[in-house]
């Protein structure tokens, strides 16, 4: 049997269901059981009489991750968890730059020239490092940057209210990048109230993708990081490691696919 350990307060959010629906397919495919420990917890205990570990997203202050890491079994991390030695731990991440650059530069194309990025704070090392890579972006094409940051966790209706402060400026972005799973849903809802057209007047993106971007009119231009394959991906090297008794190799950077939505189709 191996475990996932997810951060707190994320199981309502699409890309972690996904990634725990991808991890337990490929489990169960193996012939192994898989089983949720809980974040919050006393992880060690909740560890007895597994093979391995997966953590998804580990998060800065979180003594559950830390003690997971030093306990010696295999661990395979989707990120590197942050302000720690990931030890031996397998660390499984997407290219953080190219993600950024991939937005910012379609962004960019599409006319914009104040992109804000709303943030995930930084208590994790993906929210870090991709707030990280909008100030570089903006560095490189000597853009002023509007880096706002908010909660992991951050909902809509908080991101909504990020941005209807944003629009309210002197001199308003003209694209909103969201952090947030989801939550780019906000933006939508504070543009309208502004009068401006999203997709014209209002460019919006987000660094995650959702089922629901695909619905909403216009639909929302995101990144697809694909987490039910990555859920399995990351299984998979746990089993590899489980049943060799060898660690893997360091896996390579997590593909990525750039889905151009109507919210990004730019001035006609």
């Amino acid at each position: 049997m191996i475990g996932l350990y997810l951060p707190v307060d994320v199981g309502i959010f699409e890309y972690y269901m996904r990634f725990v629906f991808g991890a337990t397919a490929r489990a169960r495919d193996e012939g192994f059981a898989l089983t949720i420990l809980l974040a919050g917890r006393d992880a060690v205990s909740q560890q007895e009489n597994l093979d391995g570990v997966l953590i998804v997203d580990p998060l800065a202050g979180d003594d559950g991750v830390a003690a997971l890491l030093s306990h010696g079994a295999p661990v395979v991390s989707s990120e590197h968890p942050p302000d720690l030695d990931g030890g031996s731990a397998i660390v499984v991440e997407p290219d953080h730059r190219a993600i950024m650059f991939a937005l910012l530069d379609h962004l960019a194309d599409r006319g914009a020239r104040r992109p804000a990025f709303i943030g995930a704070g930084d208590t994790s090392t993906w929210g870090r490092r991709i707030a990280a890579e909008y100030l570089t972006w903006c560095g490189l094409r000597r853009v002023e940057p509007v880096l706002h940051q908010t909660s992991f966790t951050a909902s809509a209706e908080t991101i909504g209210g990020i941005a209807d402060d944003l629009l309210r400026r002197t001199e308003p972005p003209d694209a909103i990048l969201t952090a947030p799973d989801g939550a780019a849903l906000g933006v939508l809802d504070a543009a309208r109230s502004h009068g401006l057209e999203v997709g014209r007047n209002l460019l919006v993106a987000a660094a995650v993708d959702s089922t629901a971007f695909k619905f909403v009119e216009p639909g929302i231009t995101a990144v697809d990081l694909h987490p039910s394959a990555l859920g399995a991906r990351c299984a998979q090297l746990l089993l590899d490691w489980v049943d060799t008794g060898v660690r893997p190799n360091d896996a390579e950077p997590v593909p990525f696919e750039l889905i151009v939505r109507g919210s990004t189709r730019g001035a006609e």
